[in-house]
């Protein structure tokens, strides 16, 4: 696995425009979000950023792994990266979008970067696939 590489995985999720990622809780409880962009950091670390919900941000604090998946269903091209979050950056505040909010679920209000170290990487594919694995060189 390479620099290179993991720099495509981040074009790949610019081109189709999302990337989703794949957190859980400390029990193993998984829950899914979109991220709207992904961009290649340096080494192994990508960034992940989106107005997170607060599942998502719960999950981590209790479990830092994640899995990011970046594939395009009209070529079937991609590649799910396995990884920890290894710091949340807050890049966005909305000041007072939703200033009278009473709903009991209330839309997120800060644009998170989580940086993710990645330790796997996997081919991502709606076709047979071997599941075999690249490690990520440290």
């Amino acid at each position: 696995m390479s620099e290179t590489t993991l720099s495509q995985v981040a074009e790949l999720a610019g081109r189709v425009g999302h990337a989703l990622v794949v957190s859980a809780d400390a029990a193993g409880l998984p829950h899914v979000a979109v991220a709207d962009e992904v961009a290649f950091l340096s080494g192994s670390q990508v960034g992940v950023s989106a107005w997170y919900c607060p599942g998502t941000l719960d999950n981590l604090q209790a479990n830092p792994r994640l899995s990011l998946v970046a594939w395009d269903g009209t070529t079937d091209e991609g590649h799910q990266l396995l990884g920890e979050v290894r710091q949340v950056e807050d890049v966005a505040v909305m000041d007072g979008y939703e200033p009278n909010a009473t709903r009991a679920d209330p839309v997120p209000q800060m644009r998170r970067r989580f940086v993710v170290e990645v330790t796997k990487v996997l081919r991502f594919t709606r076709a047979p696939h071997s599941d075999a694995e690249e490690f990520v060189s440290s």
